[in-house]
């Protein structure tokens, strides 16, 4: 019974560290995404900062209302230096079909105020590439 239960154990380790390491495969790939986005923000690009919302984002915003809100991102809160990642997981935010979704809480800093952003990614089953299906960002400085 002893030996049974710690092979049982040793199971579970073994499957917990094959998910983690999954987990932080997906992790990485979805970051690839908000460097985009950043870089994208930081050279005022919107459109190509656009190309990473997926379409199913646009069923609550217009694209053309999103890159206006952006543009106003930019403009009250100086241009992007840097972001932190403070919290990551999978999300609940399931909207647009089977796939990998994820969520990053995010500190960011801009030239003029500081903001915390939240987004929430998508990877549909076969893609290489995360979406954002979910954006929601808080800073002070965008109500002055």
């Amino acid at each position: 019974m002893l030996r049974r239960r710690q092979f049982l154990v040793a199971s579970f380790a073994l499957t917990f560290s094959v998910m983690g390491c999954a987990a932080a495969a997906e992790k990485k790939v979805a970051a690839l995404c908000l460097d985009r986005h950043f870089s994208a923000l930081k050279s005022r690009t919107f459109e190509t900062a656009l190309a990473d919302y997926d379409k199913h984002f646009f069923s609550e915003v217009t694209r053309a209302e999103w890159r206006v809100a952006l543009v106003s991102v930019v403009d009250k809160l100086g241009s992007f230096q840097r972001y932190k990642i403070t919290s990551s997981g999978l999300s609940s935010k399931e909207v647009a079909g089977p796939g990998y979704y994820l969520r990053f809480q995010l500190a960011v800093t801009y030239s003029k105020h500081p903001s915390d952003e939240t987004f929430y990614l998508f990877r549909k089953e076969g893609s290489k590439r995360y979406k954002i299906v979910g954006h929601q960002i808080d800073a002070d400085g965008l109500n002055k």
